[in-house]
């Protein structure tokens, strides 16, 4: 899988690991740690009042940096303000998760499948 600013380094490996006979589960959990390894540590609180007040802002502070800025309430996190692209990131690997919780590992060539049609649907390219 390639998103658009990965290295062809990346590309290769990945390749090259599907052909070595990692599991789509490895692979997808690989994925996940490069596109969220970058963001490591930049996260923030703050209180709902104040994101409201100044919404715009922190959205725009979370869209430029990547951060991951968590509203809370009295101290208690509630919610988190996210890039999408992070956030979508985060879904794939859940529904992978909760798919294999269900019906068991995702078989290679299916996992192939999907890969092919995510690339030709442009969510992802290869």
């Amino acid at each position: 899988m390639r998103r658009a600013g990965r290295s062809e380094g990346d590309i290769r490996r990945r390749r090259s690991s599907l052909r070595a006979g990692v599991s789509p589960r490895q692979e997808v959990r690989t994925a996940v740690s490069a596109e969220l390894l970058p963001y490591a540590g930049t996260m923030s609180e703050m209180p709902v009042q104040d994101a409201k007040d100044h919404l715009s802002e922190v959205i725009s502070r979370a869209t430029s940096t990547g951060e991951v800025i968590y509203l809370t309430d009295h101290g208690e996190r509630l919610a988190a303000i996210m890039p999408a692209e992070r956030a979508a990131v985060l879904d794939g690997l859940l529904a992978v998760e909760e798919f294999e919780a269900e019906h068991g590992p995702i078989p290679a060539d299916e996992a192939r499948k999907a890969h092919d049609v995510l690339v030709r649907e442009g969510v992802i390219t290869d």
